[in-house]
């Protein structure tokens, strides 16, 4: 599975160290998703815009979890005519805010805009300290009269002696004594769990939707009748032109023939296209369904938006760290996770919390195994399972290393108590039967499995604190990861004599592992205190294997692959232009100094033996790729930086643009400027050439994209205007009939070159600047970067994102690129906080055969019948996983 993830080369595995970032990314996205594209605000920044909701959903992410998305789904297309999206705006939020507090803004902007509350009356949602928070915000900002009872789970009685809810009733506590009557509310309990939006029966919804929508519930119900029998007497009317058209077939031919195909296609279109909408709908609630339901509309028709799907639903089963079901259930205050581990079989994942609980969690079904394993409320920093898998370590605030039974979830005799500091890390020998710990007091410790006893004496790195343990593959040797000088010790377990280390200077090193054969060791550097990166060492030599690419502490402002993708290279502040093997990701030969300025931009030709750089010195140059020696004299286009230089297709013209508001053209042969310049009244930051070479795009920083005709240097059309801000990068697809843009404004925008008009709606990548974009070989993916630090890949034909951001680095992101196959993705720029700037390469492949892999992933399970009927109940089953 992992082969088709987004996982960065040389850093630990994305599953572990992304799950919080990506969850609080996910309900960012959700909440863009979910106010629609709508004005908002995050953080001061405005990103959406609010219009009106006609409901709030409040409830139990525990305990309604998929009834509430559902039910949502349900009012929204009840009574709704084939032809309107939806009848109602309902707001609820699909993410966990209880491992989420800071969106409560976002929430309570959808309470603000909200004419109706509905309340999913459950034992859970009345223990919830959000949903209570929500009713509270309700009573002192709205009236009671627009707020709506749904009981989910039994109990909910009305004392009429008391004149309020019963002790037992499931209602938060700011709703008790806030009715002088019984108010009127609407019984779901009888609803199985799991329910899906096809499954609650029309009475319930139209009870449900009635009061919101102001319309009595009979007539609610008959005209979702009456809408239901026009659908299907469109269905009967398109079945009916089917029997026509076969009639005329037998009189008319061939011609009919394909008449009656393309109507078959159309209907197999519509059908899909069903499936694509209810794919949206549980994305968030059930990934894996949600991929038999793109697989089905892929299979359907195989349009771009199921493709689209069948790639998100993908990554959403497969990288998707929590897989949308992994939370802290009966937590009333978020505890954020420091510790995530499988068990040695892969069936179980052990999280350790802020709160002092450990969870186990099956694999499978995404569900918490038995309860937690609490013994004390301070934080658990470590988790680690025994090698046979029966055992649980933990390390805690409590000063304690602890034991615990994964079968029963009972602790295992006594603690192991280190000192009077924290525990921070824990490991089982490859034997099972030692267990090391790393202690705040700067020692490393050993104990004995059986009897919980110390073995030896502690082994002291220092005044630091040690950070992590790892024992070698045969178990004669531990590592300890120390803050003082930062440093890695090796230790021989026998003696626990010190036998080497490993210094890194001001780099804060916090994790370390031993390659299977015990030869090398990898450790991990924190992001925030230097260099975010992996690197590789040498047990018998203490030596570094390799290196990063990094750039002598200047920033990388651009990357290119040569034409066979075996080349990259990079342009860095430091006027140097480098290359790297791809496949080593080691430096070839020495730095290529470009002139007295910083070299902006590197391209390679189509041959790929020579590369073009550009410097602010104001000149291109040309470079002999085998030598790394330059080629004639410069080209001097003007005193300013030249930001941005492109080979024609055929390779014989180099395009340039400068600082000084012009674009040139130079002969690679002569090295002589053909024609005049191309003059603009701003700086040009990028050039790009059409794939048949007639046509060049610039991107200037007044705002616009221009397309010029390369024989005349004459504009062609009307320029595209994004913004006013600065547009950094543009890229023609491989068809050269759409141009990407990237702006300051934060977005990414799709034009189509023969009209000059945008295509769809801006991609907005959730920062202030979008630095680069870049099309994918096949022309169906964008990749951009921005000053976020972060990388993104979008799908042209919907402009909606795949998968998550990737994050190579600290800052701001300067250019990306695609190798030849588009398996493989370079981000340039991203200096850390010890000054390196590195090039960063992402396996970004898809599986060729993208229907197969879905399938898979979801468990060769294709749609039941009653499934499809559910989700599909107008059209005949279909087997859609073979």
């Amino acid at each position: 599975m992992a082969d088709y993830a987004l996982v960065q080369r040389g850093v630990c595995d994305n599953r572990v160290c992304e799950v919080s970032p990506y969850a609080k990314a996910e309900s960012r996205d959700i909440l863009r998703k979910s106010l629609n594209s709508h004005i908002w605000t995050w953080g001061g920044a405005q990103v959406a815009t609010v219009s009106g909701y006609d409901a709030f959903i409040s409830y139990s992410h525990q305990h309604d979890r998929t009834l509430g998305p559902a039910l949502q789904a349900s009012l929204e297309r009840f009574a709704k005519p084939w032809r309107k999206l939806r009848m109602s705006r309902i707001f609820i939020d699909k993410a966990d805010l209880a491992a989420s507090p800071e969106l409560w803004g976002s929430v309570e902007a959808g309470l603000a805009s909200s004419r109706w509350f509905i309340l999913l009356a459950s034992a859970d949602a009345a223990a919830s300290v959000w949903v209570d928070r929500e009713v509270r915000w309700w009573r002192e900002h709205r009236t009671l009269d627009r707020l709506l009872i749904v009981a989910t789970s039994p109990g909910l009685t009305w004392e009429q002696a008391e004149g309020d809810w019963s002790a037992a009733a499931p209602v938060p506590p700011s709703l008790r004594g806030a009715f002088s009557a019984e108010p009127f509310w609407i019984d779901l309990t009888d609803l199985p769990a799991g329910v899906r939006a096809s499954q609650i029966p029309a009475d319930q919804v139209a009870a449900v939707a009635a009061p919101v929508r102001g319309v009595p519930k009979d007539m609610l119900v008959g005209e979702n009748l009456r809408e239901h029998r026009r659908t299907m007497r469109l269905a009967r009317g398109a079945i009916a032109v089917l029997a026509v058209l076969t009639v005329l077939a037998v009189t008319a031919g061939v011609i009919a023939i394909q008449d009656a195909r393309a109507a078959n296609t159309a209907a197999a279109a519509a059908v899909s296209g069903q499936l694509a909408d209810q794919t949206e709908v549980v994305a968030a609630t059930d990934p894996v369904q949600a991929a038999e339901l793109a697989v089905a509309s892929w299979r359907l028709a195989p349009t771009a938006r199921a493709r689209a799907l069948a790639r998100v639903s993908l990554l959403d089963v497969v990288a998707q760290p929590d897989r949308g079901a992994i939370a802290t259930p009966g937590d009333s205050v978020a505890a954020p996770y420091h510790s995530v581990v499988f068990s040695p079989d892969g069936k179980i994942l052990a999280t350790a919390s802020d709160n002092g609980a450990v969870r186990l969690w099956s694999v499978s079904t995404q569900r918490q195994v038995g309860a937690p394993m609490t013994a004390d409320s301070k934080p658990v920093l470590a988790v680690a399972f025994s090698p046979d898998g029966t055992m649980l370590a933990t390390a805690s605030q409590d000063d304690t290393a602890r034991l615990w039974d994964v079968a029963t979830h009972r602790q295992i005799g006594a603690p192991m108590t280190a000192d009077s500091d924290f525990v921070r890390d824990v490991a089982f020998s490859p034997d099972g039967k030692i267990l090391a710990t790393a202690s705040n007091d700067g020692t490393a410790r050993l104990w004995d499995v059986a009897t919980h006893r110390q073995v030896g004496e502690p082994m002291t790195v220092g005044n630091g604190a040690v950070f992590a343990v790892a024992f070698s593959p045969d178990g004669k040797t531990l590592a300890t990861v120390t803050g003082t000088n930062v440093a890695v010790w090796l230790w021989n377990v026998a003696t626990q004599q010190r036998i080497g280390s490993l210094f890194f200077g001001n780099t804060e090193v916090i994790a370390v592992a031993f390659s299977p054969d015990g030869t090398m060791l990898a450790t991990a550097s924190a992001p925030g205190s230097g260099a975010a990166m992996t690197r590789l060492w040498d047990i018998g030599t203490e030596h570094e294997i390799g290196a990063p690419m990094t750039a002598d502490g200047s920033f990388v402002e651009d990357v290119a692959f040569s034409p066979d993708g075996k080349i990259l290279a990079a342009a860095s502040q430091d006027d140097a232009a480098r290359l790297w093997d791809v496949s080593t990701q080691r430096q070839m030969g020495a730095p290529m100094i470009a002139g007295s300025g910083e070299a902006r931009a590197v391209a390679f030709s189509p041959d790929g033996k020579t590369l073009a750089t550009a410097d602010c010195d104001g000149t291109a140059r040309v470079w002999d790729v085998a030598t790394q020696q330059q080629v004639g004299a410069p080209m001097k286009a003007d005193r300013d930086c030249v930001y941005d230089l492109a080979f024609s297709p055929d390779g014989k013209i180099l395009a340039t643009g400068s600082d000084d508001g012009t674009a040139r053209l130079w002969d690679v042969a002569t090295h002589r400027q053909v024609g005049v310049p191309i003059e603009l009244n701003a700086g040009v930051h990028v050039v790009a050439f059409s794939p048949d070479g007639k046509i060049l795009a610039t991107g200037s920083d007044d705002g616009t994209a221009r397309l010029w005709d390369v024989a005349t240097h004459r504009q062609i059309g009307v320029p595209m205007t994004a913004d006013d801000d600065y547009v950094r990068d543009v890229a023609f697809s491989p068809g050269g009939t759409i141009l990407a843009t990237a702006s300051d404004d934060g977005t990414a925008r799709l034009w189509d070159v023969a009209t000059q008009q945008e295509i769809g709606v801006p991609m907005t990548a959730d920062s202030e600047y979008v630095k680069g974009v870049a099309f994918s070989p096949d022309g169906t993916i964008l990749a951009t970067t921005s000053d976020d630090g972060t990388a993104r890949l979008w799908d042209v034909a919907t402009q909606q994102r795949i998968g998550p951001a990737m994050t190579p680095a600290d800052t701001s992101l300067a250019r990306v690129v695609f190798n030849q196959e588009g398996t493989i993705l370079a981000t340039s720029g991203g200096v850390a906080a010890n000054g390196d700037a590195s090039v960063q390469l992402w396996d970004v492949a898809f599986p060729r055969d993208l229907v197969g892999a879905v399938c898979a992933i979801a468990g060769d399970t294709p749609l039941t019948r009653a499934q499809w009927t559910a989700d599909v109940p107008s059209e005949p089953y279909q087997q859609t996983c073979p």
